[in-house]
């Protein structure tokens, strides 16, 4: 088995959350290594109603070898509630493909940065096993929640997808037998 992470490379077809001020929404969730609260997408909470926004963004094309078995897609986001009270924040991992959004379950933020993720074995939309193309074309992303109440943001600084997959067996050595000359 092998695996290739993505991480998001442009703003996808959903932009809702707020961005850290002079940033784009996916540059400020695209770290290798989480930043926590230097840049961060946000959803300021309300005293009038609760509310959940997404952000999906764009992810390079991954390299997966033809013939290759992808064995699951696991997305993974960092965040964390500020808060004033004992109030409800919450985040979920989004995707997009076959031009349909997927959201997973939310989890509760705390008030520490704190990592979250998602597997998904099969295509969500599909629920057949996921192909190439679908992975290339993948849109990922983050919800947040936030409860009517007194929270002042829910918020999330990293969003990442870890694709494992079988490489077609045989390639290496079909191309071992070629190169003495068979």
């Amino acid at each position: 088995m092998a695996t290739v992470t993505l991480r998001p490379s442009a703003n996808g077809s959903l932009i809702q959350l707020a961005p850290t001020v002079g940033l784009q929404n996916y540059e400020c969730v695209d770290e290798e290594v989480a930043n926590d609260a230097t840049d961060y997408v946000a959803l300021a909470g309300s005293t009038v109603e609760a509310q959940t926004k997404y952000d999906l963004y764009d992810v390079p094309a991954s390299g997966i070898p033809a013939g290759s078995t992808i064995n699951n897609v696991t997305i993974y986001t960092r965040g964390r509630k500020v808060q004033v009270g004992t109030v409800i924040g919450r985040i979920a991992r989004t995707l997009k493909t076959n031009a349909t959004q997927k959201v997973s379950a939310f989890d509760s933020l705390t008030t520490s940065w704190a990592d979250y993720n998602t597997v998904w074995l099969t295509n969500p939309v599909t629920l057949a096993a996921w192909t190439i193309a679908e992975i290339d074309a993948l849109e990922i992303g983050v919800g947040l929640y936030t409860a009517k109440s007194d929270v002042i943001e829910s918020e999330c600084t990293q969003v990442y997808v870890v694709v494992d997959y079988t490489p077609l067996a045989g390639i290496a050595s079909k191309r071992l037998l070629v190169g003495v000359g068979l």
